[in-house]
């Protein structure tokens, strides 16, 4: 909340009033984004038999606290963290299973993006179709935030996890969040089939050009 508090001060002229009415929408905004994200992650663990462990960086924290301060909030950095799973046997009764494994690690880190992704999409039909919210718009930049900066190939973030697992989907779903949020963000605009065009494209240029090397 205070990261992106500093990084959304630049743009705004904010009294004192009005910064803690920003202050409690954004507190509102990370703690609902992070919600979506860490609880679709346990959910799906459970639903693998495993339990789901929120993790996070106290280090990345302060990092991300000092590079956004330190720049006057032009330089916006957020490290989300991660769902750590560990294995249950009684979740795991009457399963072919062994241990976790980096599949089972990476569809549950993908399936956390794409509730973020889904929420955004939902969110954002409504403000562009029924409300300009400002409300809605600052809780959906939140959602893209956290959804992308999730997806770094970073210690202890989701990303890694899909990265270690298999690139192309990693480039899939990175591309489709941050270019769906890019063309939002700029133009105001839904254009999730030209974003899912796209981040296709990426992938195939990856597989054609990238691959090998």
């Amino acid at each position: 909340t205070i990261i992106v508090f500093i990084w959304r001060w630049r743009y705004v002229d904010l009294t004192l009033g009005s910064g803690i009415v920003l202050f409690i929408i954004l507190l509102l905004s990370s703690f609902l984004s992070l919600f979506i994200y860490v609880m679709t992650q346990k959910y799906f663990a459970l639903r693998s038999g495993f339990v789901g462990v929120y993790e996070n960086s106290f280090k990345g924290i302060l990092i991300c606290l000092f590079v956004t301060f330190y720049t006057g909030g032009y330089a916006l950095i957020l490290y989300p963290g991660n769902v750590f799973l560990q294995h249950d046997e009684k979740l795991r009764l009457g399963r072919f299973r062994y241990g976790v494994n980096r599949a089972d690690i990476a569809k549950i880190a993908f399936l956390g993006a794409m509730a973020n992704l889904l929420f955004v999409f939902v969110l954002s039909w409504f403000y562009v179709s029924k409300t300009a919210s400002p409300f809605l718009y600052i809780l959906i930049t939140v959602n893209l935030m956290i959804g992308f900066f999730a997806l770094l190939p970073l210690p202890k973030l989701a990303g890694l996890n899909i990265f270690f697992f298999s690139i192309p989907v990693w480039v899939f779903i990175t591309a489709l969040i941050g270019v769906y949020g890019a063309i939002f963000l700029i133009f105001d605009k839904l254009m999730l089939p030209i974003s899912i065009l796209i981040a296709v494209m990426m992938v195939i240029t990856y597989l054609l050009f990238f691959k090998e090397k």
